[in-house]
């Protein structure tokens, strides 16, 4: 990941921030701002998102771990989502195979019951021929709409990843909250 040298506008202190980051607080007096690039210069605004400078930096502090911790527990039930849908992929395929196999039988029995004269002839392999082919086209279908597993696996494993940034900017974001307090 790239990273850019930015410095703060309130104490004049530099440090490297991930060059996509448009949002900062500063590691040392807590200040928000937002950063953005047009081109190669890099310009300061105040962040209408975040608190304003005259708050108290650990107020800014408090508030972007409480925006940390509800984003993480959005990614965490969405990796929960996908991993039952992956995992639930192959059961539901398997569930297609055991209708399409009761149905048969429930015909077979049917014709064997109901239909002894017509069981073992042209009617009956026609009704049953039905039936097959109906159930394979209802399985088809299904297949062709499902998500295949192994997207379902990249895409959780794209949000682990981010679960993790998200973690270490909690942690770094914390760490800052551990040296304002000592400060104070």
């Amino acid at each position: 990941m790239e990273s850019v040298n930015v410095t703060c506008p309130h104490c004049e202190t530099r440090f490297e921030v991930p060059a996509a980051r448009e949002r900062m607080i500063c590691p040392r007096c807590g200040t928000a701002w937002a950063s953005r690039t047009r081109g190669d210069h890099r310009f300061r605004e105040k962040d209408p998102r975040m608190a304003d400078e005259s708050a108290p930096p650990l107020a800014i502090v408090e508030s972007r771990l409480e925006e940390l911790d509800e984003l993480m527990d959005q990614v965490r039930s969405e990796i929960e989502a996908l991993r039952s849908r992956e995992l639930s992929a192959p059961l539901q395929l398997g569930c297609s195979f055991f209708g399409l196999f009761f149905v048969v039988t429930v015909i077979l029995a049917g014709f064997m019951l109901l239909g002894k004269t017509y069981f073992g002839g042209w009617i009956f392999y026609l009704c049953l021929a039905l039936v097959v082919a109906a159930g394979i086209a209802r399985i088809r279908r299904n297949l062709k709409s499902r998500v295949r597993p192994a997207n379902l696996r990249l895409e959780r494993f794209d949000l682990e990843q981010s679960l993790a940034n998200l973690q270490a900017e909690r942690d770094r974001i914390d760490g800052l909250r551990a040296r304002l307090t000592a400060n104070d």
